[in-house]
């Protein structure tokens, strides 16, 4: 479009400076003074510009516009001239085309025209740019009858129908490879000219042709889109709706409204729960499936199941405590030290938003083996080192540090893309925390209770 629209200016350009050195040229023959070249330097003429400013397609006319200012103003740097554009606002009407031309006529400043855009409207004022001998050209009409000779002031710098037409259904042809086509134009000239031009090669290609035609003024086409067939899709289009059985046009697609949160698990499961099974009015029962209703049975089997998951592994997690350690209070510092530490897991991610999801779920029962772990191992050492002081400088430094490295596994995850590895990365990362805080906090505290330290342990431990 850049290079035809320059390309014309440059054309129209080149008509406005002879017309300038014709013009000068005639007044040195009355006895002016100056030459060729100055007459040249000193053009001042006007160009108009027919084209849709505004309108349904106004931005094709801008564009258009815009080109065609850059061209005028390239060529007056270039030679020194003084040309000037003239717009005039077509709409893409033949009739406002008609009224604008009459004014660029009437002007005498206005040497040549750019455009119009449309073939219908160059049909419109060929015969008035002829009787006025007034040179136009266009870069986007491509009817071919324009150039036939019926308007001999008009000119084009692009192909016409019979180029375009015959190029475009070639590609259908060998690339698309439809077994059927519908093509649809809009009733004005341009459309219908490439309609008329590809049409042929169609039939001849064994290809059943649906030609629709419609008004450009028509805003719903739901009776065209009853008309397409499956022999009108490109073959890859087909194979996706082909069934096993080769039936096709059995799949509906079901789409939720534009204001519910896909994002929101329970909306999500109420659009599912809407969808998952339809009964057809002759009594046949469609079950559908997609990526809604999957997740929404990944949530429903979390919300089942993950208690039952969460309530197995604790119950597990009591009984090995008791196994190792016995029925005491250090089995019971520990057992308080885990739950705690989940409990205020769960807690913080419901205060930062973080939902649950298929993957970070799991984060739950992972927490309630690391707090049992962490705990246990600062309760043990307490049989040996009753001072809970020295408990922390012992065996807590050693927690500690087995601690970091499992933050820092977790602490990676939360830089993935995947928004559920991440999510299961700040769940476990808190859980983590948790468990280590309290294992290093509640364990020795709660053994702490009650106990009275031997005589010198204080100046033992500070030694």
């Amino acid at each position: 479009m850049k290079g035809r629209l320059v390309l014309a200016m440059a054309a129209v350009g080149s008509l406005a400076v002879a017309g300038c050195s014709s013009s000068s040229s005639s007044s040195a023959a009355g006895g002016g003074s100056t030459g060729g070249a100055a007459s040249t330097t000193s053009c001042v003429a006007s160009i108009g510009f027919e084209g849709p400013i505004t309108g349904p397609v106004a931005p094709l006319g801008t564009e258009q516009l815009h080109f065609a200012q850059l061209a005028v103003a390239m060529d007056n740097a270039a030679n020194k001239t003084k040309i000037t554009l003239v717009q005039g606002d077509t709409q893409l009407q033949p009739a406002q085309a008609t009224t604008v031309t009459q004014q660029f006529i009437s002007n005498s400043k206005i040497l040549a025209v750019v455009g119009p855009a449309g073939s219908q409207e160059v049909i419109a004022i060929g015969s008035p740019m002829a009787r006025a001998q007034m040179a136009f050209i266009t870069g986007s009409a491509t009817a071919v009858e324009l150039t036939t000779g019926k308007y001999p002031t008009f000119f084009r710098v692009v192909s016409k129908d019979s180029v375009q037409g015959p190029q475009d259904a070639n590609y259908i042809v060998n690339t698309l490879k439809p077994k059927a086509i519908m093509i649809v134009d809009d009733q004005e000239a341009y459309s219908t000219g490439l309609v008329s031009a590809m049409t042929p090669i169609f039939q001849k290609a064994g290809i059943k042709v649906d030609h629709e035609s419609v008004s450009q003024k028509l805003t719903d086409f739901s009776s065209l889109v009853a008309k397409v067939t499956p022999e009108m899709l490109p073959e890859e289009t087909r194979e996706l709706l082909t069934e096993v059985n080769g039936k096709i046009g059995l799949i509906v697609s079901i789409h939720h409204s534009l204001g519910m949160d896909e994002w929101d698990g329970h909306n999500m499961i109420k659009f599912a729960s809407a969808v998952r099974r339809l009964d057809l009015p002759n009594g046949e029962t469609v079950t559908t499936s997609g990526a809604s209703v999957i997740f929404a049975d990944i949530l429903d089997s979390i919300e089942r199941d993950g208690p039952l998951v969460t309530g197995i592994a604790a119950g597990g997690l009591v009984v090995m405590v008791w196994l190792l350690v016995g029925w005491n209070r250090r089995a019971l510092a520990v057992i308080v030290a885990t739950a705690s530490g989940s409990l205020l897991m769960i807690a913080t991610c419901a205060l930062l938003g973080i939902k649950v999801n298929f993957l970070d779920f799991v984060a739950l029962p992972i927490t309630l083996g690391l707090g049992v772990d962490y705990a246990i191992n600062v309760a043990h050492r307490h049989d040996h080192e009753p001072d809970p002081i020295t408990t922390l400088r012992t065996s807590g430094s050693a927690v500690f540090v087995c601690s970091l490295t499992t933050i820092i596994g977790y602490g990676s995850l939360l830089i993935s893309e995947n928004m559920a590895i991440r999510g299961f990365g700040q769940a476990s990362l808190i859980g983590e925390i948790a468990c280590v805080t309290t294992a290093l906090v509640l364990v020795p505290a709660l053994l702490a209770l009650h106990h009275k330290p031997a005589v010198g342990a204080s100046e033992s431990v500070a030694a």
